[in-house]
């Protein structure tokens, strides 16, 4: 597994498998998953926390792993998307490329979000898309300003993807002050409670 930041602001954790295609939505993998990332933010040459903020952070925490968050996605292509401005934790803008919707059945509710592309793309991971999302438990028991989920054009197999929730993470700005993270578009709010992945935790 590797970890990839955002260019330019550094505000999100990427990380992708290298066996995803055989592994994605097993909650094994979504056990390595937490496990990594949690390492990522404590281990002093990795975390992108600044000394002062080192002290009082207290870590990440999660739900319970569920298979229940473990949905099969039909993907539609968006042809010829958008580029579409997105605003920042940091009130500036970021960019990002419509590159199609996903559409599923989470807790008996239909659910539709949109997938993007940096704009540019991310010359160190081309394949990479972007799932942003808020869901019935941003504010409350998940961070208020929504999560993020890593995906690749290479998950997509016969207009089909699975989407693991139990891998959805925060972005960076939910720990710390200096990062500049793009905030999930009003189209990619979720109808229903998504009690998987990072959950709520004050940092400071």
């Amino acid at each position: 597994m590797r970890f990839l930041i955002i260019a330019l602001c550094l505000c999100t954790f990427l990380f992708s498998c290298q066996q995803a295609g055989e592994h994605k939505g097993s909650l094994k993998a979504a056990k390595a998953y937490q496990e990594e990332l949690s390492a990522f933010w404590k281990n002093d040459s990795s975390t992108p926390l600044h000394a002062e903020e080192k002290a009082e952070f207290k870590g990440i925490t999660f739900f319970p792993l569920s298979e229940a968050y473990v949905v099969t996605a039909t993907f539609s292509p968006i042809a010829d998307g958008k580029v579409l401005p997105m605003p920042t934790s940091a009130r500036k803008t970021k960019y990002f490329k419509e590159y199609g919707t996903l559409h599923f059945t989470l807790k008996d509710t239909p659910v539709t979000l949109t997938v993007y592309q940096s704009d540019p793309p991310h010359e160190e991971d081309r394949d990479g898309l972007f799932l942003p999302f808020t869901d019935q438990t941003s504010g409350k028991t998940s961070y208020g300003a929504g999560r993020y989920i890593d995906l690749s054009t290479k998950d997509i197999r016969q207009f089909q993807v699975t989407i693991d929730f139990n891998q959805a993470y925060n972005p960076y700005c939910a720990y710390s002050t200096y990062y500049n993270c793009p905030i999930p578009p009003a189209n990619n709010r979720m109808p229903v409670a998504v009690s998987a992945g990072v959950s709520y935790q004050n940092a400071h």
